[in-house]
């Protein structure tokens, strides 16, 4: 009995991505967490179970956070890509879970991407965004709360009578989705992109791995937040909340 190789999770709103590992034959080697760019795996969870216990667990756990079935080689790439990267600090045991893993597996894992024969450089036009930017789908880019609240006072200006102002509306759309896609969100979410992308390819979800791929590209060749669908897209329907609680009478200038 041979447990799932790997579990990825859809991207939570600030690119942090929900991991489950299972190394071995028994007994296993599991590590959980949620792989963060610039900071690591996030509530690391290191353990060793048996094989019919990491059936157990990871069986149990399909579906939540979105977590779908991936090569193991897929998953282990990008958590050493999270655990050894710049900023990041390793969990507690990490050395322990270098030692367990054989030392040909850690080499394949840091050197094989499972995204190279995806093309490499940005896309021509504005990258597609389809599916990321489905209100009733598993993904959402976050927009923090102190800038929305920043942008509470113009926004409210910007619907008062005989408005709305569409192009200042535009504008704010625009200074806010530049100000949202900052150098943190930019190095979490160009993984959580990409990541995205393995797990899609894995599940033969070609649109949504061909959208998720051109805006991982987009992000790391520095676009801005305003010429990024994604980005945009989300920040826009973030503003149309604030204003609708605005309107509702729910929300007032500071």
């Amino acid at each position: 009995m041979r447990p799932p190789l790997a579990l990825l999770g859809a991207p939570e709103p600030d690119g942090a991505v929900p991991l489950v590992l299972v190394l071995g034959e028994g007994p296993c080697l599991l590590i959980a967490g949620a792989l963060v760019a610039g900071e690591g795996l996030r509530e690391p969870e290191l353990a060793r179970l048996s094989a019919e216990d990491a059936v157990r667990l990871t069986t149990g756990v399909v579906g939540q956070h979105g977590l779908q079935p991936v090569p193991s080689h897929v998953g282990l790439h990008y958590l050493l890509r999270v655990v050894e990267g710049e900023g990041a600090t390793p969990p507690e045991g990490w050395d322990a879970v270098l030692d367990a893993i054989p030392a040909d597996v850690l080499t394949s894992g840091r050197l094989i991407d499972p995204l190279s024969r995806q093309p490499q450089g940005p896309p021509a036009g504005p990258p597609e965004a389809g599916p990321l930017l489905a209100e009733d789908g598993e993904l959402r880019f976050g927009v923090e709360a102190d800038l929305l609240s920043d942008a509470l006072e113009p926004l409210l200006e910007a619907l008062q009578p005989p408005g709305p102002d569409h192009a200042q509306i535009n504008a704010l759309v625009e200074s806010l989705a530049d100000a949202a896609l900052d150098a943190g969100a930019r190095l979490r979410w160009t993984l959580a992109l990409e990541v995205l992308t393995a797990r899609a390819l894995s599940a033969d979800e070609h649109e949504l791995a061909r959208c998720a791929h051109q805006t991982a590209l987009a992000l790391r060749a520095g676009w801005a937040g305003r010429a990024v669908p994604f980005v945009r897209g989300w920040v826009d329907l973030a503003l149309r909340e604030l204003a609708m609680l605005a309107l509702q009478g729910q929300l007032g200038p500071r």
